[in-house]
């Protein structure tokens, strides 16, 4: 039988007059490899309520290493602005590098991010500045961002599907994703008409996805290829690569 291994930390911080900030699992610069043959669960889970600012992260920094088994990375981050037109941030996992190993894994980052009032200051990112490898196996990706402001699943995140029947449910984002061998698949929010589709010749099944009529610094831009199979949460069923175009 397996060993196991697991991480769970919290943080909360409430400032009435002031920016409260709240990081669940602080790994900057750390190396977290539990050993091959090591079931994982790891979660970090960050709350922050502030008047002046608030900024909350799930997990910030690291490199995880992960082997055999079926392991688990959550990360969960709540930001609260107590003050209208404040800035308010909340980042389910930002800045790191996970390798996911072979097993059939799960990732999640997810974040909420609440203004008194909605504007660009609100932004909740479920994946920031991430590298993910998943290894061989059938995993899941999932990205999670709500919220009355800018709402995102993945920004600036690199994601290798590597062998398996992977499943890349990341709502919205900016960043590139390979689906590697097997039968892939994304997930997104919305419906098929709201995004444009572009091939990319030079990328096996690549194809460039865009939001319809929208061109702020935080709106859609994926990079996607060796995925096979596209899904909207706004239609049922799935549609082929080819049927994109």
């Amino acid at each position: 039988m397996a060993s196991r291994f697991s991480i769970s930390s919290s943080a909360f911080d409430i400032n009435i007059g002031g920016p409260a900030e709240a990081i669940g699992l602080d790994k900057q610069g750390a190396i977290i490899d539990p050993g091959e043959d090591v079931r994982v669960r790891i979660k970090g889970r960050g709350t922050a309520k502030g008047s002046t600012q608030a900024d909350a992260w799930g997990i910030r920094g690291g490199t995880f290493i992960f082997g055999v088994q079926r392991d688990r990375l959550t990360g969960e981050a709540t930001a609260e602005g107590l003050s209208p037109e404040i800035k308010v941030t909340a980042i389910g996992i930002e800045a790191a590098y996970i390798h996911m190993g072979d097993g059939n894994d799960r990732l999640i980052g997810k974040a909420t991010a609440k203004g008194l009032n909605p504007t660009d200051d609100v932004k909740a990112i479920g994946l920031k500045d991430v590298e993910i490898d998943l290894g061989a196996g059938n995993d899941r990706v999932t990205a999670i961002a709500k919220g009355n402001g800018i709402k995102l699943g993945v920004y600036n995140t690199t994601i290798n599907g590597g062998g398996g029947d992977d499943v890349f449910d990341i709502q919205s984002g900016q960043g590139t994703i390979e689906g590697g061998n097997d039968l892939d698949t994304l997930m997104l929010e919305g419906n098929f008409e709201d995004y444009n589709f572009a091939e990319i010749s030079n990328l096996e099944l690549g194809v460039n996805i865009t939001k319809v009529n929208s061109s702020t610094l935080y709106s859609t831009d994926l990079d996607v290829s060796e995925v096979e199979r596209f899904r909207f949460s706004g239609q049922s069923g799935f549609l082929e690569y080819d049927e994109l175009f």
